[in-house]
Parts: C-alpha cells; structure tokens; sequence
C-alpha cells in the first residue's frame, strides 16, 4: 500500500471521527423542572405484546441490585436542527446517573407510569414547541440495592435524587383507571363492510358477516375512566390488553372490536388526551371475544391484573 493510499485512508478516518462528533453535540437544553424517582425490584417487560398470549414477563436485576425508575417533566429550551426546525435532542452519551465511582451510568430503558418496561438506548429527541409548558420522559437504571441518593444527568441539567419511599415489589399496572362493564352479550355473528372493486358509491360496499365454527362471541362494552397518564401526557391503553378471565384458569383474549357497528379482527389504540386543568374524558370500547362454552361470569383483566367484573345476559 503506497502514501498516497495511507494518506487518503487517514484523511476519511479523521473526517469520519469529525462527522460523528458534529452528529454526537446536543441541539437545545432541558430544564428538569420535577423527577419523581422509584426503587422497584422487578419490572414488567412489554406486557402490551405477552398479555394476549396470557403471561407476564417480569425482569429482576442481579443480587444486590434495584431498578431505579425515574420519570421527569422537563421544560424545553429549543434549538434548532439543519433545516432550521425546532428541535431539542440530547445525546445518549449526555443521558445518565452518576454513581459514588462518578462514572456515568446510561440508562438501560424506559418505564411507563402504568408498569410496562421497554428496553431502550438511545437520545431523548422533541421536535416542534411542545404544546405544554412541560413534556414527559422516563429512565430506568440499575443501581446498588442500599443506594437512597443518585444525581442524574440530562445532558447540561443535573438533579439530585433521594428516594424516600419504600421500595416497590413492582410498578401497579391498574391505578391510573377505572374499569366498568356496561354491556356484555352473546352474538352469534359480527358484522361489517368490505368495497367491492372499484365500484364507487353505495353500490360498490357490501356487507359481510363473520362466523365462527367452533363458538359464539361475547361482545363487551367497556367503560374507562382515567385518572392519571400512563403515556406521556395522556391514558392509552390496545383493546389486547384487557382479557376476560372465566373461572379461575380460563383466560380469553379478544379477537377484535367494534366501532362504527362494524367489527376489525385486530387491536384498536384507545387515547384519552389530559385537558388544560389536569383531567381526562372517559373511554369506551366495544370488545369481541371468543365463548369458552357455556360460561357467564368472568373477570375483566387489564395487563393481567382483575379490573371489573361482569356477567354475560341471557
């Protein structure tokens, strides 16, 4: 390999290191305006994608460790990106906890307020002005079991963290919402509409029935009133999410909705957005489940955990 090769390879690595450490600077600031900080010794792991299969996965850090779960409002001072848009984003490498070693510790994921535990690694981006003076984030680390003070870093804002609560088994999963069965009934067939081709109008959409072979369907309307956000600003929640327990070992998941009397064989995401004094509109969603044979009672559960209950009229 001669010089010039060398010269021109050195050249791209030096180019190549000057390229990553543009890309590595934060763009704007944050203010950590209230952290709200949790030891927990077992977290939820994505229960949103388990449930329907019914389990729970929960997660427990090595001996002698706890999870530490902070979640955060932050005030935003905003910079601006290469095509001049606002934006803040602070570098993964500038997200973490400083330990007694004054090592930075990054986090390891992120943790709703409602228990569902993601692992994350990655910056903390918001593009556009927020529309509240405040916007939300978590974090989640593993740190010394009898650790009580930690100092967090978000880029150039620090906080002083002291834990004073007792520490938690794990994150509840149904304190922020109320659970009620309105209606629950048994249909023999569920209802909906499909375009025929390219016929435009009233004439190109039929309507179509689906029927099971092997049992009939419990439709059930549910009733949700949140009391506090769990994503964000604001309460969502996926209709997989809430199963029907009948008896003690039968759990049900849904096979769909309805909405607009027509019924989809997927998962709907129901949103409830935080008004401008703090409160949130009731939710109400309209559920489809397969009938384990002649059963009437049942348990709704949220994330696997009894909500409500109900029976099926006659």
């Amino acid at each position: 390999m001669n010089c010039k090769v060398l010269t021109a390879l050195a050249s791209c690595f030096v180019l190549g290191l000057l390229t990553a450490s543009a890309r590595a600077e934060d763009v704007g600031s944050v203010e950590i305006v209230k952290a709200d900080a949790r030891l927990v010794q077992k977290l939820v792991q994505d229960p949103g994608s388990t449930v329907p299969r019914a389990f729970v996965q929960t997660v427990t850090p090595p001996e002698g460790q706890l999870f530490l779960v902070v979640w955060l409002d932050l005030k935003l001072t905003m910079g601006k990106d290469e095509d001049d848009d606002d934006l803040v984003r602070i570098e993964e490498q500038s997200i973490g906890l400083v330990g007694p070693d004054k090592n930075l510790q990054t986090s390891l994921g992120r943790c709703t307020r409602d228990g569902r535990f993601f692992t994350y690694s990655g910056d903390f981006s918001h593009y556009g002005k927020p529309e509240r003076e405040t916007v939300p984030w978590d974090l989640v680390f593993v740190v010394p079991a009898k650790g009580r003070t930690f100092e967090l870093k978000l880029g150039a804002a620090s906080q002083a963290l002291k834990v004073t609560e007792a520490v938690l088994p794990t994150i509840p999963r149904t304190a922020h919402a109320t659970f009620q069965v309105k209606r629950a009934a048994i249909v023999d067939t569920l209802p909906g509409k499909m375009r025929l081709g390219n016929l435009e109008g009233p004439q190109g959409e039929a309507t179509t029935q689906i029927e099971s072979l092997t049992s009939r369907y419990a439709v059930v309307q549910l009733i949700i009133k949140p009391k506090a956000s769990n994503f964000d600003d604001n309460f969502q929640f996926n209709s997989f999410d809430i199963g029907l327990l009948f008896g003690t070992q039968v759990y049900v998941p849904p096979v769909g909705y309805i909405a607009y009397d027509e019924f989809t064989p997927y998962g709907n995401t129901y949103t409830s957005e935080q008004d401008a004094a703090g409160d949130f509109a009731a939710l109400e969603a309209t559920i489809i489940y397969p009938l384990p044979g002649k059963v009437s009672k049942f348990k709704v559960l949220y994330l696997l955990e009894p909500v409500a209950e109900g029976a099926i009229s006659k």
